[in-house]
């Protein structure tokens, strides 16, 4: 059974965060440390959401020396969106958790039910407009006259937007009775449509 590694001497939250870049990749490491083979995650444990954010921040622009290891870090802090999109990065293979004391407390979603309640919308594929609102609230999304927010939904016609937690993306589902036949993004800001997508989810936005 390999014996625990003490690390001291990290000066601040860039210093940890590329001290677990650099375990993960296995390299970048001083000259002699031993570098085991990390299976898994990596946990990094935060004072508090400040630290926790700076410590996710530092991890996600030490990327560019890493460049065969992009994943972001999953932060789990005060935020409930934060988390359950935290969720769905680790899902997608991100290898670092950062977490406050007080985060590691709060229950999270089953992975079953976390993925039961994961929505995903595909051109082409049959979907009734109604259901579909229905699943957005279950999920959590809360619905408003316009979509300006991670978490938010709308409907107008034929048309229902969706701001998901994770990916950051705000998404416009067009119907045709109950065919999906467009899926585009949309900048909040404007209302304006952007590009075309061929499928997209909706990861739960509340536990």
């Amino acid at each position: 059974m390999a014996q625990p590694v003490r690390v001291l001497g990290l000066p601040g939250c860039g210093a940890r965060a590329y001290f677990a870049r650099a375990l993960l990749a296995r390299e970048g490491l001083p000259p002699g440390f031993p570098a085991p083979a990390v299976e898994g995650a990596v946990v990094l444990l935060a004072r508090d959401q400040e630290e926790a954010e700076d410590l996710a921040d530092a991890y996600q622009a030490l990327a560019l020396l890493f460049p065969g290891h992009p994943s972001p870090a999953a932060l789990f802090g005060e935020d409930e969106r934060g988390r359950l999109a935290s969720l769905e990065l680790i899902k997608q293979g991100a290898r670092l958790i950062v977490a406050t004391p007080q985060a590691l407390k709060v229950p999270l979603p089953k992975p079953g039910d976390f993925s039961q309640r994961t929505l995903h919308f595909k051109v082409g594929t049959h979907a009734n407009r109604e259901h579909i609102l229905a699943k957005l609230a279950e999920a959590g999304y809360q619905r408003v006259d316009f979509v300006e927010s991670p978490g938010e939904f709308a409907a107008r016609g034929a048309v229902v937007d969706y701001f998901s937690v994770e990916p950051l993306k705000a998404v416009r589902i067009l119907f045709d009775e109950d065919s999906i036949t467009s899926l585009r993004t949309f900048d909040p800001g404007t209302q304006t449509t952007l590009d075309f997508i061929g499928e997209a989810k909706a990861v739960p936005a509340a536990a």
